[in-house]
């Protein structure tokens, strides 16, 4: 295609008198060009090559934003780029590329063909939680806003926490319902100077293949996850197991549904919850909330019930301030209360994980693009 590269501001008039740069030499040259800080002379370039020598149907292409979630692209020739650009409303910053190797954007683009190039993705999920689920929305290719909505904090009280860390020998079964659970037991287990080897007499049970992951990085395999991230599930799977008569121990939020409680002392469990955290607010998050939603999204993202009730109580209860967006969550409960909370649930990712909410969302726009 080219044998040279020449890289060249455009920042200089080609009008100006006694200017730096040659571009009747430039013209001549033939090689591949590339313009930095050259949109307000676009026009002037142009003709500066064509009158140089360059032909006027020279394949041409301005990028705005390169490299960038929100980068666009238009080509045309030096005859009528300039125009082409402005008319898709590209403005700084841009870089020109000018030459044969244009035409190869044809066959070889990848990075503007991801599957949600160009997507604005609101991320709700705590901002310690949130790595994994940004990274693999940046590989996608959109723009992650992160907006926390929750907050996680320990109780202030560990009183209730230690002494149920203390006789933890005595339970049959102990169940995580969430990363945030298996987090929390844990990190005061580590406060306390002891190790996943309090819970060698108990079995485990997790809600879900995030929380039995997050188990195993704590040298814990779950005796058994639930085929499905819902509580419904969990409940038939240990009732298979049989657990009537025996103690089971639910650590976990402040608030949080019953139903798992209710369904385990059905089956004729002994039941004990143990709060180790709550949920709250971040400071700060309604006005960064506002900023977002007036800069626009395309897709809100939500991770569990939690971020559903902050994210609508900073709204001030006014769901229709995400109209326009799809919302995505993970999970028929998370999915029921966005539901209830006023909202559409346009996408569902019945995998718990980070890359289940991606792939659900990836699967959406695809078959939304399949059907236009």
């Amino acid at each position: 295609m080219s044998s040279s590269l020449t890289i060249v501001t455009g920042s200089e008039s080609p009008d100006k008198e006694g200017g730096l740069v040659d571009w009747d030499l430039l013209a001549k040259s033939r090689g591949t060009l590339s313009l930095l800080m050259s949109w307000e002379n676009l026009p002037g370039i142009s003709q500066a090559l064509i009158d140089g020598g360059r032909e006027e149907d020279t394949p041409v292409a301005v990028v705005q934003w390169g490299t960038w979630s929100n980068q666009k692209t238009v080509v045309g020739s030096l005859a009528d780029i300039a125009e082409r650009a402005r008319r898709e409303g590209l403005s700084n910053p841009v870089v020109v590329v000018v030459g044969e190797v244009v035409n190869l954007r044809a066959v070889s683009r990848w990075f503007d063909n991801r599957p949600l190039f160009g997507k604005r993705v609101l991320v709700t999920r705590s901002r310690t939680q949130s790595a994994d689920l940004v990274d693999l929305l940046e590989r996608a290719g959109t723009e992650p806003v992160e907006v926390p909505t929750i907050e996680i904090q320990p109780v202030e009280d560990f009183c209730e926490v230690d002494a149920e860390l203390a006789r933890l020998i005595e339970y049959n079964w102990i169940v995580f319902t969430s990363t945030n659970a298996v987090e929390q037991l844990f990190g005061r287990l580590d406060a306390l100077g002891r190790d996943a080897r309090q819970l060698h007499a108990s079995r485990v049970a997790a809600i879900g293949t995030a929380t039995a992951g997050a188990l195993s990085e704590r040298g814990i395999v779950a005796d058994l996850i639930s085929r499905e991230s819902v509580s419904q599930s969990l409940i038939d799977g240990l009732a298979e197991q049989g657990v009537a008569g025996q103690s089971i121990l639910l650590p976990g939020a402040e608030v949080r549904p019953d139903r798992l409680r209710r369904g385990l002392e059905g089956l004729g469990a002994e039941v004990r919850e143990v709060t180790l955290y709550r949920t709250v607010a971040p400071s700060g998050a309604g006005e960064r909330l506002a900023e977002v939603l007036d800069a626009g999204v395309d897709v809100v993202t939500f991770t569990s019930s939690s971020t559903v009730t902050n994210l609508v109580a900073l709204l001030g209860g006014d769901a229709a301030r995400l109209e326009g967006a799809r919302v995505a969550c993970i999970g028929r409960v998370t999915a029921e209360t966005a539901r209830k909370a006023g909202l559409n649930v346009d996408i569902l990712a019945e995998d718990s994980t980070a890359g289940g909410l991606v792939n659900a969302i990836v699967a959406h726009y695809i078959a939304e693009g399949s059907r236009a």
